[in-house]
């Protein structure tokens, strides 16, 4: 029959108890397991192998997967690997890149104002010729 009620004493004693149980193992899945060989398997695409045949000898080892699920499970660990940062570029460049950024906006500015302003032609030249919804002169 369980207890209702504990003292100090059997908190103190379920303390110890637990903490000394050993450390219990997970079981891995076959993501964890690919994503393990993940080394090993780029060294035989390296030396030829297809994913269709590194999922087969993976199989004779029980571990059952396809090779379109060994490339995600390869892709998806690769995506997850953090990037490495980019160096900062040096002042003067980085100057360089912000006039150049400004003469661009300029430019979208002027653009936006009037949409014929970066061509050389006269629109007294041109003369309006209605079409029809495929663009075709009607």
């Amino acid at each position: 029959m369980s207890k209702t009620e504990y003292t100090k004493e059997d908190l103190q004693l379920l303390k110890a108890e637990l903490s000394q149980l050993p450390e219990k193992e997970k079981p891995m899945t076959k993501k964890d397991v690919v994503i393990s060989l993940k080394k090993e398997i780029e060294e035989l695409r390296k030396k030829g192998y297809t994913f269709e045949e590194i999922a087969q000898q993976l199989k004779k080892l029980d571990v059952v997967l396809s090779s379109t699920t060994l490339r995600t499970y390869l892709s998806e660990a690769e995506a997850a690997k953090p990037k490495r940062k980019r160096k900062a570029k040096p002042k003067s460049e980085q100057k360089e890149e912000q006039k150049e950024e400004q003469k661009e906006e300029q430019k979208e500015e002027q653009n936006s104002e009037d949409p014929l302003a970066n061509y050389d032609i006269d629109p007294e030249d041109y003369q309006y010729v209605e079409r029809d919804r495929y663009g075709n002169p009607i």
